[in-house]
């Protein structure tokens, strides 16, 4: 149970950005840009400043905290290598790199 607890998990820092970043450009009146095609929003600001402000610093904290959490992950993915001096990552690799 713990393992789908864990993938949901990063699912959901993983949707958490963009979604955050959307709400942010609709927080300003901004129209969505999404490269093909572009979503219209009503003009001017629509939630209130410290509102959007606030949903800014939570995006900004995710991100950050995606960067820390494969900081984290590759650290220990090398500590083993490294440190332990064991095969760990060895048998990770297709066996023609290994």
């Amino acid at each position: 149970m713990q393992h789908v607890s864990k993938r949901y998990d990063n699912v959901a820092i993983g949707l958490a950005v963009p979604l955050l970043g959307l709400a942010i450009t609709y927080a300003r009146g901004k129209p969505i840009n999404f490269g093909l095609f572009q979503v219209a929003l009503p003009a001017g600001p629509v939630i209130a400043k410290d509102t959007g402000r606030l949903i800014k610093q939570v995006h900004e904290f995710v991100a950050e905290l995606i960067l820390a959490l494969a900081f984290v992950h590759a650290a220990a993915a090398l500590w083993p290598h490294h440190v332990r001096k064991d095969n760990v990552l060895k048998r990770m690799l297709p066996d023609k790199l290994a």
